[in-house]
């Protein structure tokens, strides 16, 4: 059975305070961090407190990372109080993906299933290393490691929630 995704995305850390007039220099984590500068409003999660929303009057980008000027916070102590923090958007903000591409969150509780028709159990975890991602698949018996790379990943069938993929020697060994 697939899982609900979250109602909220995290694209971004918040890694320190920058300068003394309450910017923030932020580590996004986001295929698109491009996307800041078009964003009006981020939730930000900080341990201990409820989730609050921001305006935010201005977001720049330089190399890896993301600065943003929030609407009322306008000083180094108030930015540092952030630190840590996660910024997250509204699932429906999500940008679309080419049809073999997907976003971590979307494929948790997904079933994977071989081309012969094997059921091999759910996505419990999509992990990312250097050289693609791995999907680790449980079922009550026994676990897998499925890496994400055109030669096994066939077709991701968002709709029935279901990913088919090609055993290649080894993979399930």
């Amino acid at each position: 059975m697939v899982r609900e995704p979250p109602e909220y995305i995290v694209i971004g850390v918040i890694e320190r305070a920058h300068g003394v007039r309450g910017e923030l220099k932020v580590k996004p984590i986001t295929d698109f961090p491009s996307r800041f500068k078009q964003l009006k409003t981020i939730l930000i999660e900080c341990s201990g407190s409820p989730d609050k929303k921001f305006e935010i009057s201005h977001a720049t980008l330089k190399g890896q990372s993301v600065y943003l000027l929030l609407e009322g916070i306008e000083s180094r102590e108030q930015a540092r109080a952030l630190r840590g923090g996660y910024l997250k958007i509204p699932r429906e903000q999500v940008l679309p993906l080419a049809d073999d591409e997907f976003y971590h969150f979307e494929v948790i509780g997904f079933e994977i299933i071989t081309n012969t028709g094997q059921k091999l159990g759910l996505v419990e975890e999509v992990m990312s290393f250097p050289a693609n991602d791995v999907l680790l698949v449980k079922n009550p018996q026994r676990e897998y490691l499925i890496p994400v790379i055109k030669s096994v990943v066939k077709k991701i069938d968002r709709a029935a929630g279901q990913i088919t993929i090609e055993v290649i020697d080894g993979l399930l060994d």
